[in-house]
């Protein structure tokens, strides 16, 4: 069993390995946490930490928060009998051996086509969704750390499309793949996925309104035409 499970894809949430909630008092202790998860026991310097959630303060008093905030992530792990944050003077490290972290999991399980599945139930949305950066210095890395896992969400679908999956998981790719299109519609292998899951399930009103749809936001974002692979199928 894991010490603990983060949940990091479609919110935050925090839970010890027997279900029970760990609660977090602030936004910027749920974005350390998720900062540190997602770069696994790298050694992070106190002054690059406390510059990307306390950038707008004198340095004493950025020190000071990221000292407070560490606090409250240690009492809340102690509370769950865990003890994985390191630290000196300079630096901090989470050690994250034995504990669960979706987006982790995901991006692992994303890598392998024979994962497809497991992978597409572990991607609820995008990263820390619903928590805003408090800083653009966060946003910096957050932005693009977003983009990478819904790249890989893209690809699961592709994946799937090519797969054999039971019909329960094909739904489950085909809501993803919408989702990810309500994000991006200009993500033409995506709407080219979806139509090729509902041609198999002989949904071919579907598949073209899933082409038309694809088409016109084409046009309209970018005045152009689908690729001919998307014409052809």
């Amino acid at each position: 069993m894991a010490a603990y499970k983060l949940v990091l894809l479609g919110g935050f949430a925090l839970t010890s390995g027997d279900g029970k909630s760990i609660a977090l008092p602030t936004r910027k202790d749920r974005l350390l946490l998720g900062y540190l998860s997602l770069n696994p026991g790298r050694t992070q310097s106190r002054e690059k930490l406390y510059g990307l959630l306390w950038a707008d303060r004198e340095e004493a008093q950025a020190r000071g928060s990221l000292r407070q905030s560490l606090a409250a992530l240690r009492d809340a792990f102690h509370s769950a009998g865990l003890d994985p944050l390191k630290s000196d003077r300079d630096s901090i490290t989470l050690n994250v051996e034995g504990m669960e972290i979706d987006a982790l999991d995901f991006a692992r399980l994303a890598a392998d086509a024979a994962s497809v599945d497991q992978a597409i139930l572990l991607y609820r949305g995008e990263l820390l969704a619903g928590i805003e950066p408090p800083a653009p210095e966060f946003e910096h890395w957050l932005k693009p750390e977003r983009q990478r896992l819904e790249d890989l969400a893209a690809r699961t679908v592709e994946q799937a499309a090519d797969a054999d999956l039971p019909e329960a998981a094909v739904k489950r790719a085909l809501e993803l793949g919408r989702q990810l299109i309500g994000r991006d519609r200009l993500r033409e292998p995506v709407y080219r996925a979806l139509m090729r899951m509902l041609a198999r399930q002989r949904d071919r009103a579907e598949a073209m309104k899933t082409y038309a749809t694809c088409r016109d936001a084409l046009m309209e974002e970018l005045g152009i035409a689908p690729e001919l692979e998307t014409e052809q199928l």
